[in-house]
């Protein structure tokens, strides 16, 4: 996990989903997309698109941000 500038703790995906107990199956169907698709972003790098990036964003209350996925810093 990382703090950002605005002291909000964010973490990857993966982190995310083992942290709180939730399968790739019930992610995907919160965010509208398939469990595959979840689990090529959790366990192979793909990065998801813009309105999907939105999606977990929201989802997750903002602990997984777009920077989680290339393992960059918030400025």
């Amino acid at each position: 996990m990382k703090k950002t500038a605005r002291h909000i703790v964010t973490m990857t995906l993966d982190a995310y989903l083992s942290e709180n107990g939730i399968s790739e199956a019930a992610f995907a169907q919160l965010v509208g997309t398939s469990q595959p698709n979840i689990h090529r972003m959790r366990k192979q790098g793909q990065t998801p698109n813009r309105a999907l990036m939105a999606e977990i964003v929201k989802a997750t209350g903002g602990k997984v941000q777009p920077n989680d996925f290339y393992g960059l810093d918030a400025a």
